[in-house]
């Protein structure tokens, strides 16, 4: 993906199991972003999630999904703009587990957090900031996480 070095926020592709591997752009049907840097973005399902991040140098909540089609990977891509309360957030993480996404840490308001998300997808999305107890990990952003 290359939402924030494109001018028009392409989607580019490259199949590694090819013979030989070749970028291609793919086709955006539906919403269609402007370029986004510093997002959280993953897979779930057959959807891509992409949360937050900076949009013409200010911080966004922009929340939205794609639709990929696996019968044709390199093909359209559907996107997808749900509204959401989310914080406006950027250079976080976000991983999914059994339908619902869960993102963490970055920056909200100019502060680095270690706040986690739980975002459920469904008819609706529901958002919840987690408060969790115990020995909490410091704040951070520019990092990766993964469920276990």
């Amino acid at each position: 993906m290359d939402l924030g070095e494109s001018t028009y926020g392409d989607i580019n592709k490259m199949p590694l199991d090819a013979l030989v591997p070749m970028w291609k752009q793919a086709q955006i049907s539906g919403y269609h972003p402007h370029s986004i840097c510093r997002m959280a973005s993953c897979l779930g399902g057959c959807f891509w999630y992409i949360y937050g991040g900076v949009v013409l140098c200010e911080t966004t909540n922009l929340f939205f999904k794609l639709k990929l089609d696996t019968d044709d990977p390199i093909g359209t891509v559907d996107s997808y703009k749900i509204e959401s309360n989310l914080p406006k957030t950027d250079s976080h993480t976000m991983c999914y587990l059994d339908g619902i996404l869960y993102a963490f840490g970055g920056f909200t308001n100019y502060v680095r957090t270690n706040n986690v998300i739980k975002i459920q997808i469904g008819e609706e999305t529901n958002v919840t900031k987690l408060e969790i107890s115990g020995s909490k990990p410091s704040c951070r952003s520019n990092h990766s996480a993964t469920i276990v």
